[in-house]
Protein backbone atom coordinates (compact mmCIF):
# COMPACT_ATOMS: atom_id res chain seq x y z
CA UNK A 1 0.00 0.00 0.00
CA UNK A 2 3.10 2.08 0.75
CA UNK A 3 3.77 2.19 -3.23
CA UNK A 4 0.89 2.96 -4.08
CA UNK A 5 0.76 6.28 -2.25
CA UNK A 6 4.05 6.84 -3.34
CA UNK A 7 3.39 6.28 -6.85
CA UNK A 8 -0.24 8.73 -6.61
CA UNK A 9 2.32 11.29 -4.97
CA UNK A 10 4.98 11.36 -7.93
CA UNK A 11 2.42 11.14 -10.58
CA UNK A 12 0.61 14.27 -9.10
CA UNK A 13 3.73 15.96 -8.87
CA UNK A 14 4.53 15.68 -12.52
CA UNK A 15 0.78 16.78 -13.55
CA UNK A 16 1.78 19.81 -11.42
CA UNK A 17 5.04 20.43 -12.71
CA UNK A 18 3.84 19.83 -16.23
CA UNK A 19 0.80 21.88 -16.38
CA UNK A 20 1.34 24.37 -14.00
CA UNK A 21 3.06 27.87 -14.11
CA UNK A 22 5.99 26.16 -12.27
CA UNK A 23 7.86 24.90 -15.18
CA UNK A 24 6.88 27.78 -17.64
CA UNK A 25 8.14 30.36 -15.60
CA UNK A 26 10.45 29.48 -13.30
CA UNK A 27 11.66 31.92 -10.07
CA UNK A 28 15.05 32.97 -9.48
CA UNK A 29 16.06 30.49 -7.36
CA UNK A 30 15.96 28.41 -9.92
CA UNK A 31 17.99 30.05 -12.33
CA UNK A 32 20.64 30.58 -9.52
CA UNK A 33 21.00 26.78 -9.91
CA UNK A 34 22.03 26.57 -13.45
CA UNK A 35 25.66 26.61 -14.15
CA UNK A 36 25.76 27.41 -17.41
CA UNK A 37 26.16 31.22 -17.92
CA UNK A 38 24.49 31.57 -20.88
CA UNK A 39 21.58 29.29 -20.03
CA UNK A 40 21.51 30.92 -16.38
CA UNK A 41 20.91 34.44 -18.01
CA UNK A 42 18.14 32.88 -20.29
CA UNK A 43 16.64 31.35 -17.29
CA UNK A 44 16.90 35.35 -15.70
CA UNK A 45 15.22 36.67 -18.51
CA UNK A 46 12.41 34.67 -18.92
CA UNK A 47 11.87 35.36 -15.27
CA UNK A 48 12.16 39.62 -14.96
CA UNK A 49 11.01 40.15 -18.43
CA UNK A 50 8.19 42.64 -18.18
CA UNK A 51 4.89 42.29 -19.52
CA UNK A 52 2.81 44.75 -21.31
CA UNK A 53 0.50 45.49 -18.58
CA UNK A 54 3.68 46.26 -16.10
CA UNK A 55 5.05 48.82 -18.50
CA UNK A 56 1.85 50.57 -18.91
CA UNK A 57 1.67 51.06 -14.96
CA UNK A 58 5.59 52.67 -14.75
CA UNK A 59 5.28 56.04 -14.13
CA UNK A 60 7.54 58.02 -17.25
CA UNK A 61 11.07 58.76 -16.09
CA UNK A 62 11.67 62.09 -14.82
CA UNK A 63 13.62 64.65 -16.58
CA UNK A 64 17.03 65.04 -15.44
CA UNK A 65 19.13 67.59 -15.55
CA UNK A 66 22.59 67.79 -16.41
CA UNK A 67 25.18 69.00 -13.65
CA UNK A 68 26.05 72.74 -15.78
CA UNK A 69 21.83 72.80 -15.92
CA UNK A 70 21.98 72.93 -11.73
CA UNK A 71 24.71 74.88 -10.72
CA UNK A 72 26.75 77.57 -12.67
CA UNK A 73 27.57 80.54 -10.22
CA UNK A 74 29.18 84.08 -10.98
CA UNK A 75 30.00 86.09 -7.47
CA UNK A 76 32.17 88.73 -5.96
CA UNK A 77 33.42 86.63 -2.72
CA UNK A 78 33.38 89.38 0.71
CA UNK A 79 35.76 87.13 2.31
CA UNK A 80 38.52 84.69 2.44
CA UNK A 81 40.15 83.06 5.03
CA UNK A 82 43.00 80.57 4.51
CA UNK A 83 44.01 77.99 7.02
CA UNK A 84 46.95 75.97 6.12
CA UNK A 85 45.21 72.84 7.77
CA UNK A 86 41.72 73.29 5.91
CA UNK A 87 42.46 75.32 3.04
CA UNK A 88 40.01 77.71 1.64
CA UNK A 89 36.91 79.07 3.56
CA UNK A 90 34.92 81.75 1.05
CA UNK A 91 31.89 83.98 1.51
CA UNK A 92 30.16 85.63 -1.30
CA UNK A 93 27.98 88.46 -1.65
CA UNK A 94 25.16 86.75 -2.11
CA UNK A 95 25.52 84.81 1.31
CA UNK A 96 26.56 81.48 0.05
CA UNK A 97 29.44 80.15 2.08
CA UNK A 98 31.70 77.19 0.36
CA UNK A 99 35.36 75.94 1.76
CA UNK A 100 38.07 74.33 0.04
CA UNK A 101 37.88 70.46 -0.03
CA UNK A 102 41.96 69.40 0.49
CA UNK A 103 44.20 72.06 0.57
CA UNK A 104 45.89 72.48 -3.02
CA UNK A 105 47.96 75.93 -2.90
CA UNK A 106 45.27 78.62 -4.25
CA UNK A 107 45.09 82.48 -3.76
CA UNK A 108 42.56 84.32 -4.08
CA UNK A 109 40.80 87.75 -1.99
CA UNK A 110 38.14 90.11 -1.43
CA UNK A 111 36.20 91.34 -3.96
CA UNK A 112 37.80 88.60 -6.74
CA UNK A 113 34.90 87.78 -8.83
CA UNK A 114 34.75 83.97 -9.02
CA UNK A 115 32.82 81.35 -10.91
CA UNK A 116 31.61 78.11 -9.20
CA UNK A 117 30.83 74.86 -11.50
CA UNK A 118 29.92 71.43 -11.93
CA UNK A 119 33.31 69.35 -11.67
CA UNK A 120 33.53 65.52 -12.44
CA UNK A 121 31.65 63.11 -9.64
CA UNK A 122 29.16 65.49 -8.56
CA UNK A 123 32.11 68.15 -7.59
CA UNK A 124 32.23 71.40 -7.94
CA UNK A 125 34.76 73.63 -9.27
CA UNK A 126 36.17 77.35 -7.93
CA UNK A 127 37.94 79.62 -10.54
CA UNK A 128 38.25 83.09 -9.55
CA UNK A 129 39.46 86.24 -12.04
CA UNK A 130 41.39 85.01 -15.50
CA UNK A 131 43.00 82.22 -13.66
CA UNK A 132 43.43 78.97 -14.94
CA UNK A 133 43.99 77.38 -11.66
CA UNK A 134 40.61 76.16 -10.16
CA UNK A 135 40.15 74.16 -6.68
CA UNK A 136 37.42 71.95 -5.71
CA UNK A 137 35.06 73.17 -3.43
CA UNK A 138 31.81 71.91 -1.01
CA UNK A 139 29.04 74.60 -0.40
CA UNK A 140 28.61 75.23 3.46
CA UNK A 141 25.65 77.90 3.02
Amino acid sequence: MNGNIFSYILCAACVMLVSGDIYAQPDLQHCALIEDDTTRLGCYDKVVQPTVESIAREAPAPVIETAAELVNIAATISTALHSPYTGWSITFENGQSWKQIGTASFVVKASDTCTISPGPMNAYLLQCADRARRIQVERTQ
